[in-house]
């Protein structure tokens, strides 16, 4: 009990850190925003038919396009028992929006009037200044926190026909570059650096920027990837179970499913997106074994009726995308009913309708497909094969070199499938039999995670640390997270890891915009078939996606 008390309180902590952290990394934006759009008055200075100068310049707060409120003072307001001067009554006169800015003066027409504009009338400032905003090239995540944060000033509020529009642009390095508009003509610029809160709170606060995480789901998801499966220019989460492919949308605030596809599925492995034909809309990629025997994958894409339908011929290898230095790339490869990866991997074309495999890659010969990279990681412009083999080592080999062997286990997962005749062959050859755990496990061909490989170099790798690694049959994990790496001194070194979840990881997926990354994690606290009858019936298996944003 006291260490459920505890774990709540650690989650309450962890939760409540991040909440504080995200809305307030946007503080100095704020403030020069609200510095520019500042309250300011005077007084008139000279009237010239329908323009109005004022003592009120740059230096004290006016722009082009300020609205100002002209009054006139009346008789003086004297305390009846006191008989202490109040204040004096005040009547409107008139409205006046500047056209015209000097540093210690402006120059106002009028746009509104009830009464002559007379020298010494006060002016004052509208509050709060009506703006519309727009958001240019921003992830959905940060997006949502910075306009709740605007929400929360009190000098600007929103008017999608204000002629004052602010435009917010993400720019490569974290670098926000902000444009404040009157009648489509800019007049002043900011530049706002976002740059990683944490990283003055040490280390332990240091690991991950933002963080959201879904509720938990009554799915058995297997799989992950990003897309833009839609004609609406947004970004989709792709998951899968065994049997069924959930499209979700994350709004920067929560996570929700907006569509599914239901097809000739028998076990699905794994979901990929890319726009090989060239349309401008994000195919879905499903890698499919059916009936343990043979692969047969097939492509979706989104319909001009607003459905996913299948396009081209049912495809008879496994389907995985790469990162070849921060390009997207599909590749394919065959299984045999044996239950081995043939020939090497190849590049996925299209042409005509259907796709095709096209050119393999060298000396991919002896490597599956799941838990294959292929990208230039040293600079010196020739591509290594990066491959996690079956006792999840990270391998790095330069030609059919083998350059680098890793200590640490990388890009494991509970998740796998057999080949019911793989069983049967290994039975006949006495390699033992198939109920034994582990000679079945020597059977499954696990579903090892992608090798994500930035322009930089950089390797994004996933973690899930083994309970027992003597006895890695039991696929019991203490923790997992996702980690960046760079080639070093002839081995990959750790740049950056994310915070540690409750196991499992499945799967994840990372994505770049503008120079900054966002990494989609799929966490299953009881995956694949463990749970057998009872799972079934119960439906205990439970699914999160987590959003994270890399430092």
């Amino acid at each position: 009990m006291k260490m459920a008390l505890r774990l709540s309180f650690l989650v309450f902590v962890m939760m409540t850190f991040f909440t504080l952290n995200s809305y307030a990394r946007f503080e100095g934006l704020i403030k020069s925003l609200d510095e520019y759009f500042t309250f300011s008055s005077g007084i008139v200075v000279a009237v010239d038919k329908e323009n109005v100068t004022i003592d009120i310049g740059e230096t004290s707060g006016a722009f082009v396009g300020k609205i100002y409120k002209v009054y006139r003072d009346g008789a003086e307001i004297k305390h009846p028992i006191t008989g202490a001067i109040l204040g004096k009554k005040r009547s409107y006169v008139a409205t006046i929006k500047i056209i015209d800015i000097f540093d210690k003066m402006s120059i106002g027409s009028v746009i509104d009037k009830k009464d002559e504009i007379h020298v010494s009338d006060s002016v004052v400032s509208e509050r709060p200044v009506k703006v519309s905003y727009e958001f240019l090239n921003f992830e959905k995540r940060i997006e949502y926190i910075l306009n709740d944060e605007l929400s929360k000033t009190n000098l600007l509020i929103t008017d999608k026909n204000s002629p004052t529009k602010i435009v917010f642009e993400q720019q490569k390095d974290g670098i926000i570059k902000v444009d404040i508009l009157v009648n489509n003509k800019t007049i002043k610029n900011i530049f706002f650096a976002d740059v990683n809160i944490g990283d003055e709170r040490g280390k332990a606060y240091g690991a991950t920027s933002d963080l959201v995480r879904s509720d938990l789901m009554s799915y058995d998801l297997k799989t992950i990837a990003i897309g833009y499966v839609k004609k609406d220019g947004k970004e989709y989460i792709i998951t899968a179970d065994k049997k069924t492919v959930y499209i979700f949308y994350f709004d920067g605030k929560g996570f929700n499913k907006v569509d599914e596809i239901k097809g000739d599925f028998s076990d699905i492995q794994s979901v990929e997106t890319a726009d090989l034909n060239g349309n401008g809309v994000d195919e879905i990629y499903i890698s499919n074994v059916y009936e343990n025997k043979e692969a047969r994958s097939y492509v979706y894409e989104y319909s001009e009726d607003g459905k996913f339908k299948q396009i081209g011929k049912t495809i008879p290898f496994l389907i995985r995308s790469i990162m070849e230095n921060g390009k997207k790339k599909i590749v394919v490869q065959r299984v045999s009913r044996g239950g081995e990866y043939l020939g090497g991997i190849s590049y996925l074309n299209y042409a005509g309708g259907e796709f095709s495999r096209g050119e393999a890659i060298d000396n991919s010969e002896n490597l599956g497909i799941y838990g294959f990279g292929y990208s230039d990681i040293d600079g010196d412009g020739k591509k290594e094969l990066i491959w996690v083999d079956d006792e999840f080592r990270l391998r790095v080999y330069k030609g059919k070199q083998e350059i680098y062997r890793s200590v640490e286990i990388f890009n494991q997962t509970p998740l796998y499938f057999l080949m019911n005749q793989e069983v049967l062959l290994k039975e006949q050859k006495g390699y033992g039999p198939a109920d034994n755990p582990i000679e079945l496990k020597s059977y499954r061909k696990y579903l090892k995670n992608r090798i994500f490989i930035n322009e930089k170099n950089e390797l994004f790798l996933l973690k899930n640390t083994p309970s027992y690694k003597n006895l890695p049959m039991l696929e019991k994990f203490n923790d997992s997270s996702v980690g960046r790496y760079v080639w070093q001194a002839k081995m990959i070194r750790k740049s950056w890891e994310s915070d540690l979840f409750e196991p499992v990881i499945v799967d994840y997926y990372v994505v770049e915009k503008y120079g900054k990354y966002y990494a989609y994690a799929l966490r299953n606290t009881n995956p694949g078939d463990k749970g057998g009858l009872l799972k079934s019936i119960f439906n205990t298996a439970k699914s999160e996606i987590i959003y994270i944003e890399i430092k």
